[in-house]
């Protein structure tokens, strides 16, 4: 395979000096697994690609690495042949989504203890939960919710139950989601946001969990709320600016320009940030 070749015209390229490093070593070791002259143009087809990867993932290599590796070979189609007969996309995303359920669980593949509840993990649920709040919880940590998001949503589902006084939600539908959203409104009185988290709620449920796909839902809305957030001055920012330091106003200044929430902010990794 042309190496030199690809390591040349890498070099007219604009990318990291760190994948200037790493993408010739990932496509020597493509090319390993052909036999032939080093000087040939290294054949980049689909079965290939994905034949190599999955040696990788064999190897136990992680899926970051796989990326990297992937992303090499993409280049090395793009500067050696000038074509762009194997389309990428489907492999990067893939890995990419593996990577980071790697980086969330620490470990290879998700590997992770069984037992050790998270984003991602079942973990341990309570058995003394109702059938339903435990195929939801299950769902939502398969799919990466938050935390908090998993304990809001299944407080709404117990919440239906109870107002059914039946744990057999399957057997139900638009008319009682109807029913109980209208309850809300007119009985509990909350407001048009509580309404909607409890509808956003239910319609996972039935949708990621059971699979079902609701039609129209007939409902008295709820209320806007009048309540207008209180904003504080440019003038207020800046105080507040001369007492942080360090860290703390590092994350204050980047939340107050950007609009993240704070758990964001918390979650916030180098490689989030478009240079």
């Amino acid at each position: 395979m042309s190496l030199a070749l690809f390591c040349q015209r890498l070099g007219r390229v604009e990318i990291s000096p760190n994948d200037r490093q790493w993408m010739p070593r990932w496509l020597d070791q493509y090319g390993s697994q052909e036999a032939g002259s080093a000087t040939e143009n290294l054949p980049v087809t689909e079965e290939r690609v994905l034949s190599f990867l999955r040696g990788l993932r064999d190897a136990g290599v992680p899926a970051w690495q796989r990326l990297q590796a992937a992303r090499a070979i993409e280049w090395y189609q793009t500067l050696v042949w000038e074509r762009a007969d194997v389309d990428f996309a489907c492999f990067k995303e893939k890995l990419g989504f593996l990577a980071e359920r790697e980086r969330r669980l620490g470990t290879v593949d998700g590997e992770a203890d069984p037992g050790m509840p998270g984003e991602g993990q079942i973990g341990e649920i309570d058995p003394t939960e109702p059938e339903p709040v435990r195929a939801m919880r299950a769902r939502m940590r398969l799919l990466h919710h938050p935390r908090s998001t998993e304990d809001t949503y299944v407080s709404w589902v117990a919440r239906f139950i109870r107002h059914l006084d039946d744990e057999r939600l399957e057997r139900f539908g638009e008319s009682e989601i109807g029913g109980f959203l209208t309850d809300l409104a007119v009985v509990s009185e909350v407001g048009s946001g509580t309404q909607n988290q409890a509808l956003s709620a239910l319609l996972f449920y039935y949708g990621k969990v059971l699979g079902r796909d609701l039609k129209f839902i007939q409902r008295v809305r709820a209320k806007s709320s009048k309540y207008r957030p209180v904003v504080l001055s440019q003038r207020e920012v800046a105080e507040l600016l001369s007492y942080l330091r360090g860290e703390s106003e590092t994350m204050f200044r980047l939340m107050y320009g950007s609009g993240l929430r704070h758990r964001e902010c918390r979650c916030l990794r180098i490689k989030d940030i478009c240079q």
